[in-house]
């Protein structure tokens, strides 16, 4: 409907041939055509965002699980490391004992 109406005024207001209103028309109808083509493949879809919250869900889990570990081993060198601080302390001890005597 509204292509007729833009056909009417460009006939009547412009004073154009109805073979180049109709092809001005057809012009602008492929162009409007291709601009909403280009803009809808930029848009998501539900299933582009149901993968993309499934594969941040991913991401996240396999974070977590990787902080975990992580945390796991540095409590154990934090063990390890107050282990041999305690050992060598009371090694140290020991030698300045048996030095006195």
């Amino acid at each position: 409907m509204d292509q007729i109406k833009l056909y009417n005024i460009l006939r009547n207001a412009l004073k154009m041939t109805e073979q180049d209103a109709g092809e001005f028309i057809s012009a602008v109808g492929a162009i409007t055509s291709r601009e909403l083509d280009t803009k809808i493949q930029a848009l998501a879809t539900k299933d582009d965002l149901r993968e993309l919250s499934l594969a941040t869900k991913d991401d996240l889990r396999k974070l977590s699980l990787a902080t975990k570990d992580d945390i796991l081993d540095l409590n154990k060198k934090i063990y390890l490391i107050g282990l041999v601080q305690f050992i060598a302390l009371v090694t140290s001890m020991l030698a300045i004992v048996k030095f006195m005597r």
